[in-house]
């Protein structure tokens, strides 16, 4: 794909869709990185290659912002190996701008705006990248890099906004939020129409036989 001038870079925006994805992503796995270079900063997605059709689906919707096709991105993790898919956005003003609002310090962190910024399309994203559990147990989304006051606040968000009771537990030392299977409909009801076919067996109790 061409480069483009710092003024097209500039000139880029994300959609109302796009940004909405991206918040849910930056909720969940996604981070933001500013480059030496520039000064500007890009979005970095990295999914299992088990997920490898939820991440594709991922990649399709943010591709015109991306200037070069996914790659794999192996870890080898207390001996265990782990492969990976991953796709970087390019860098422009408008990562930037979202980088500023989620990182203090360079460590992520829940925007003061997110009470706005969670609506039902981010808010399947966020499950869609860090929920795990199902429907019949409950979901947990796996917010260990964010403080407890942040995570707190995230929860009262949810309570707040769409009425969705959750508990703030730790699961190996790390802060978690736990919906319970009481809360299905609820979910459900909000994200059901963004989730991907795959993803389904976290709020109704359906898996795809494709995952």
């Amino acid at each position: 794909m061409p480069r483009f001038t710092k003024f097209l870079r500039d000139s880029i925006f994300l959609t109302t869709f796009h940004l909405d994805v991206v918040v849910g992503l930056l909720l969940s796995d996604a981070g933001l990185s500013k480059q030496v270079k520039n000064g500007q900063a890009r979005l970095a997605f990295k999914q299992s290659m088990s997920h490898f059709s939820v991440f594709w689906s991922i990649f399709m919707i943010l591709s015109p912002y991306c200037s070069v096709v996914p790659y794999t991105d192996n870890a080898t993790i207390k001996i265990k190996k782990y492969f990976g898919i991953r796709f970087d956005t390019r860098t422009c003003l408008c990562f930037t701008m979202l980088y500023d609002i989620f990182y203090i310090n360079n460590k992520k962190v829940v925007p003061q705006d997110i009470f706005n910024l969670l609506n039902p399309i981010a808010l399947a994203y966020w499950i869609i990248g860090d929920g795990t559990g199902n429907a019949w147990r409950g979901l947990y989304l796996c917010t260990d890099s964010f403080s407890n006051y942040d995570v707190i606040r995230l929860m009262n968000v949810m309570l707040i906004r769409y009425e969705i009771e959750s508990k703030f537990v730790f699961v190996s030392g790390k802060p978690r939020i736990y919906i319970p299977s009481t809360q299905n409909k609820k979910v459900s009801k909000l994200v059901i129409n963004y989730i991907h076919p795959s993803m389904l067996y976290k709020i109704i109790g359906k898996k795809s036989k494709n995952n």
